[in-house]
């Protein structure tokens, strides 16, 4: 507004002073089409990169005028300007009076998603003769293991029950109760008490069969498979190993 009440008065003057110096009205009248083109670009929309602009259209680009100086689409005044006649599509026009720029809007921080805790395993009832893998968790008695030698926490001797047996430790781990949810207690099946046999020596003469025991200078073994004349002090190992004799704690009537 400001700026045009001011070009409005020197439009005044310098019509007095051209009429006064011999001036045309022609004269004058070129003199208020400059001072309205100065103003056309700032009061004019903004330029717009999916318009189609025709030659003299007027646009306001980042508080500056611009006129087109011939049909034009797409090519951003910023870019693509210059004086009259230098062949750019659009002419420079003056710095029009800056808007206020608005405060942007903070971007709100999104809430976070908590992370769920997870379920701990559940820790079933070991269950004398069941087949179990190394990592494999269970309760037993009030107290919670994990498997560490699959064969022996498989086995079917009592020597090795989690937390009762007295060999357990060599196949299970004590674990706290926060690693695993423990699930009912089943009422456990009664183990028919196994009849007492002997334990011989081994004997390089005599085949024995998958599940025969033995014992050898005061250790005892058991036949994981039919094997003859093979010595079970230098070809045994645990539950599983492969070897043709397992290594157990003693006869059937001593487990």
């Amino acid at each position: 507004m400001k700026r045009t009440i001011i070009n409005s008065l020197i439009l005044g003057l310098s019509a007095g002073m051209l009429a006064a110096c011999g001036g045309s009205e022609n004269d004058a009248g070129r003199q208020t089409k400059l001072l309205a083109d100065s103003d056309i670009g700032c009061m004019a929309p903004a330029w717009s990169a999916t318009t189609a602009y025709n030659g003299g259209a007027n646009v306001s680009r980042n508080g500056r005028g611009y006129k087109a100086a011939y049909w034009t689409q797409g090519q951003d005044p910023l870019t693509y300007s210059g004086p009259a006649g230098s062949g750019q599509p659009w002419i420079t026009g003056y710095t029009c009076s800056p808007t206020p720029t608005p405060t942007p809007t903070p971007t709100p921080t999104p809430t976070p998603t908590p992370t769920p805790t997870p379920t701990p395993t559940s820790c079933a009832q070991w269950i004398l003769g069941k087949t179990y893998v190394a990592g494999d968790k269970v309760s037993n008695r009030g107290g919670y293991y994990q498997c560490k030698v699959g064969g022996w926490c498989s086995s079917t001797a009592t020597a090795y029950e989690p937390g009762a047996g007295w060999a357990w430790a060599e196949a299970w781990t004590a674990i706290p109760s926060s690693q695993c949810t423990p699930t009912p207690t089943p009422t456990p099946t009664p183990t028919p008490t196994p009849t007492p046999t002997a334990c011989p020596v081994w004997s390089s003469t005599v085949g024995y069969n998958a599940g025969q025991y033995v014992r050898l200078n005061g250790k005892f073994y058991q036949a994981s498979y039919y094997s003859h004349g093979i010595n079970p002090a230098t070809n045994s190992g645990a539950p599983g190993s492969g070897y043709p004799w397992t290594t157990v704690w003693g006869c059937p009537e001593r487990l």
